[in-house]
């Protein structure tokens, strides 16, 4: 009995060494992923940067802005576009004045 359970266990181990190496064999260049081809061209710009605030946030900032001294003078449209950061930039400017670092 005790034969019999090692030739089992031989046989089986036979297998499974059999299969992975016929796996490994036939495994060749047709499983590989097709060579990609460099693009060129133009990039433009998708997004707008945001400085990470969401539409209401960026809403109360040009709402403050319009009040401040630095005086944003665009839409109230919680896109935080070039008048936004110039404005944010005077703003920053006349703060430093009282509070230099």
């Amino acid at each position: 009995m005790r034969s019999h359970a090692l030739a089992r266990t031989l046989v089986s181990a036979a297998a499974v060494i059999g299969l992975a190496a016929g796996g490994l064999a036939t495994a060749g260049t047709s499983f590989a992923a097709p060579a990609q081809t460099a693009r060129t061209g133009s990039v433009s710009i998708l997004a707008t940067h945001n400085f990470g605030l969401s539409s209401q946030q960026a809403k109360n900032v040009q709402c403050f802005m319009r009040g401040a001294p630095a005086s944003y003078t665009g839409a109230i449209d919680g896109d935080p576009g070039p008048n936004t950061q110039a404005a944010f930039k005077r703003f920053a400017n006349d703060m430093s004045v009282f509070y230099p670092c």
